[in-house]
């Protein structure tokens, strides 16, 4: 978290990118240098942002493509397709998917 963590959120921010130089008073050897750049993500999700998904279309296409894993190997579903059956498992999807798009960018 940097010092601008709380003012962008008092600012009414949800999701933002922080990045930076670190200064620290390391000693520099082999293997430290004492200033290394730093990106923090900050996200805020909102338990009503997750009961509108739940209604979405892409939740549906997922639950569909979750559905048919199940069917197509038995009781065993495809570990890359996850059941959202929780705010907790909403939140890793999101997760996941953000930085997924983030990293094809």
């Amino acid at each position: 978290m940097t010092a601008h963590t709380p003012v962008l959120l008092k600012e009414g921010h949800r999701a933002f990118l922080c990045c930076g130089d670190v200064y620290r008073r390391d000693e520099v050897d082999a293997t430290h240098y004492p200033v290394f750049h730093q990106i923090d993500g900050v996200r805020v999700i909102e338990r009503s942002e997750y009961e509108a998904f739940l209604q979405s279309e892409e939740y549906q296409q997922l639950q569909r493509r979750w559905s048919a894993s199940k069917d197509e190997q038995g009781d065993e579903h495809d570990a890359s397709i996850r059941a959202i059956d929780s705010f907790e498992d909403y939140v890793v999807y999101d997760l996941q998917k953000t930085l997924s798009g983030m990293a094809r960018h």
